[in-house]
């Protein structure tokens, strides 16, 4: 996996190379990039944000990011999110990707002075990585994220969940999981159903249905392995609560997917 991770990040290093020779069509390219960038100067002022990271983070002044803002000189970032080593290491030059970073929705807006409670969680995967002149000296600082979740719901109701996508192989135990967010399993129940609509038990099975199309998609792999990869029995009641979820059988999801490729 991490062979995998440092493949892209490697991908995208050269890509942003290769575009910064052609300084005429850099930025146009950037703004139409589909994930989040940000560019810093190595001494840690913004120089460029795409359209992309605008919408994402909220961002709707630039005249209070561009040359202004210093990601090394904000602590809510670098100790309140947890991103000092990520920063320190790639303002060193080393490119870095760090999965699983965890965005309060209502503090997307990283770069001004909003600081809300959160009702919401973006889980996103961030790379970043240095970008070289002819000297080797670093020239820029590239930051790309890519959303993998996100998460709704009080604090506790959102820690929740992510508990339970973290850990959706092992077996549903609603007192492991009420722990996890310091809450007993009768009053977890109650503030999750209110917040999302499904118990606990409901969304952790959801979980297993999503995890178990996703290793339907794999050609190479059997039914009855799917089902196994995922903890499951083929001939246990999730076949039935796959076809009620889904719409088909498991066999015809595979079938019907290895038809579109």
């Amino acid at each position: 996996m991490e062979e995998i991770e440092d493949k892209i990040v490697n991908e995208e290093i050269t890509a942003f190379q290769t575009a910064f020779k052609n300084s005429d069509l850099i930025f146009q390219l950037l703004d139409a990039f589909p994930y989040p960038i940000l560019i810093f100067m190595p001494d840690g002022i913004v120089v460029f944000t795409n359209q992309k990271f605008c919408e994402t983070y909220n961002v709707t002044n630039l005249n209070k990011v561009l040359g202004r803002y210093n990601v090394l000189k904000d602590d809510h970032v670098l100790d309140g999110l947890g991103m000092r080593e990520f920063f320190e290491q790639v303002f060193k030059g080393k490119p870095v990707t760090k999965n699983g970073f965890k965005v309060p929705i209502n503090k997307r807006n990283l770069y001004s002075d909003i600081r809300g409670a959160a009702d919401e969680i973006s889980v996103r995967n961030v790379s970043g990585f240095p970008l070289f002149d002819e000297q080797q000296k670093i020239m820029y600082i590239v930051i790309t994220s890519q959303t993998i979740s996100e998460y709704k719901g009080r604090a506790e109701v959102i820690e929740a969940q992510v508990y339970m996508n973290q850990n959706w192989l092992q077996k549903f135990d609603i007192t492991k999981i009420a722990a996890s967010v310091n809450l007993s399993a009768d009053r977890l129940t109650r503030v999750f159903k209110q917040d999302i609509g499904k118990t606990p038990y409901e969304y952790y099975k959801y979980i297993k249905i999503r995890r178990l199309k996703d290793k339907l998609q794999n050609p190479n792999i059997s039914i009855t392995t799917a089902f196994e990869e995922c903890g499951l029995s083929y001939n246990g009641r999730y076949k039935q609560f796959f076809k009620e979820v889904v719409g088909m059988s498991p066999s015809k999801y595979q079938k019907d997917f290895k038809s579109d490729k």
